[in-house]
């Protein structure tokens, strides 16, 4: 019986792959969305962002609370990565799809646009992140958090993570360029190294 039991095949022990965890349906049905749908998607979703600041730049809410602050940031960083991602697919769908010379579709162009998209993405996920953070210490320690956690912080932290996020990003600069597709029209895309690509995701995304 000892023998049975550590001669057990491998297969029944419980893995935990990152790619599984990132590729799952949900995330694969929203990346098939083609650059036709994000042209429908694109202008509510910067309508309702900005709707937000337009909300929470009220100066009655301006001193209520770090929320405020975190959603302003939120809603910035939102805009910023929809119409970045929008710009990235649209290109590649006019040079792709439709047969046509773009002058955006250039090596800089193409990794500027994959620094900054990754880079605001990331920001967002943190704000959400800084923003729990922020509500957990208020409600364990509700007569401290007002001291610890102060607007001035809440905004220094987010400068920080900003300019961390950024220079990790700068990793994209290798991992994005210009790509021929199989009928020889260019696309700005990311090169072919998922462990690369996955130990890039752990580090910099609260997942």
């Amino acid at each position: 019986s000892i023998y049975s039991t550590t001669n057990e095949p491998s297969s029944s022990i419980p893995k935990c792959i990152l790619r599984d965890r990132i590729f799952t349906l949900t995330y694969l049905t929203f990346k098939s969305i083609k650059s036709t749908y994000l042209r429908v998607l694109i202008g509510p979703c910067i309508l309702l962002n900005l709707l937000c600041l337009f909300i929470l730049s009220r100066s009655k809410l301006s001193n209520k609370s770090n929320t405020i602050i975190f959603l302003r940031i939120l809603a910035f960083f939102d805009i910023l990565s929809i119409t970045l991602k929008y710009i990235r697919e649209e290109i590649n769908y006019q040079s792709v799809e439709k047969d046509r010379e773009i002058f955006l579709l250039t090596s800089s162009v193409c990794k500027t646009l994959y620094v900054l998209m990754n880079a605001c993405i990331s920001m967002a996920m943190w704000t959400i992140v800084f923003m729990s953070f922020d509500k957990a210490v208020a409600v364990t320690y509700p007569l401290k958090s007002s001291i610890w956690l102060t607007h001035k912080r809440a905004f220094q932290i987010c400068c920080c993570t900003i300019i961390i996020l950024s220079l990790v990003n700068l990793s994209f600069i290798k991992l994005s360029d210009i790509y021929k597709e199989i009928n020889k029209r260019k696309q700005c895309k990311l090169n072919n190294i998922p462990v690369i690509m996955d130990l890039l995701t752990v580090s910099i995304l609260p997942i």
